[in-house]
């Protein structure tokens, strides 16, 4: 099954880091249960990639800090939470993006499912994904859609604050 996939054969990441030490002019990369920027920062001492997959996809703001904390790029960072208005800023390019799909055929929901997660541990998450998974079906405007749903997390963020 898809979910014993994950489990079954255990992850064995010792064999991913031999095969590096044996041929260490390959570039060799690590995928698999790795679910923070700590546990890929610890990979990196001994493989030269690694690929975050359902932590990304389930908490997508993890992504915001790798480049600061893994290739040191950029100044700042989200130090002590969630960037909200730059995870705002994600969420209208990418309506933008939906909206392109949705004049050619391509159904809201199923576009919009991927944002669902985007606000993870944030003041409003709750009310922002349930707006998103109630509405999406019934709208063929992915801007209003978005739009309509930040309102929950902005005022929730601006409360809080």
């Amino acid at each position: 099954s898809p979910k014993e996939n994950r489990s079954i054969p255990p992850l064995r990441y010792e064999y991913v880091y031999r095969l590096k030490q044996a041929f260490p002019q390959l570039h060799i990369s690590i995928n698999g249960g790795i679910d923070s920027l700590d546990a890929a920062l610890e990979h990196l001492q001994h493989v030269d990639g690694v690929m975050i997959g359902r932590a990304a996809y389930y908490s997508p703001a993890i992504l915001a800090e790798a480049d600061q904390r893994i290739f040191a790029d950029l100044p700042g960072g989200l130090q002590g939470g969630v960037d909200t208005d730059m995870l705002a800023a994600v969420a209208r390019d990418y309506a933008r993006y939906m909206q392109t799909w949705i004049d050619q055929g391509v159904r809201t929901s199923a576009l919009s499912r991927h944002l669902v997660s985007l606000f993870q541990e944030v003041p409003g998450a709750r009310l922002w994904r349930r707006h998103i998974s109630e509405h999406a079906g019934k709208t063929t405007d992915a801007v209003a859609l978005v739009d309509q749903a930040l309102e929950y997390v902005v005022d929730n963020v601006r409360r809080t604050a």
